[in-house]
């Protein structure tokens, strides 16, 4: 089956295209056959098969696995500023909350400063 106009985008258009990969077969697996082994087929088959001979270089796992590399890195570079201001949006707010409630931060390990905080801070509510 020749699958050119299909990875091509002439059938189906995809904004970022279609990568064309070979699994792994029943067999291969059953035998062990090494992933790099199978990819070396893979990579084989695309370049010396008439109608792939021209994509070639942009088909196969490990063109599919630099794409989606790619397209998380720059997910990550696009939306990681926002989070981080969003984390130290929430990080303001929870200190302007401690410092209303009038108390010092304690260490998250240390149960009995964890207790005495505790212990003040409902001191200090029940007496309001």
């Amino acid at each position: 089956v020749d699958a050119l106009d299909a990875l091509s985008g002439n059938l189906i258009p995809l904004k970022l295209g279609y990568i064309g990969i070979i699994n792994r077969s029943q067999a291969e697996i059953n035998a062990n056959t090494p992933i790099q082994e199978v990819r070396n087929k893979e990579h084989a088959f695309f370049l010396n098969h008439p109608s792939y001979r021209a994509i070639a270089s942009r088909q196969g796992t490990e063109f599919l696995t630099k794409t989606l590399n790619n397209i998380l890195l720059q997910h990550i570079r696009e939306h990681l500023p926002d989070l981080k201001a969003n984390v130290q949006k929430q990080l303001r707010e929870v200190e302007r909350e401690l410092a209303l409630l009038g108390s010092e931060a304690c260490s998250a390990t240390d149960r009995t400063a964890q207790g005495q905080l505790i212990l003040s801070l409902l001191s200090r509510y029940s007496s309001s």
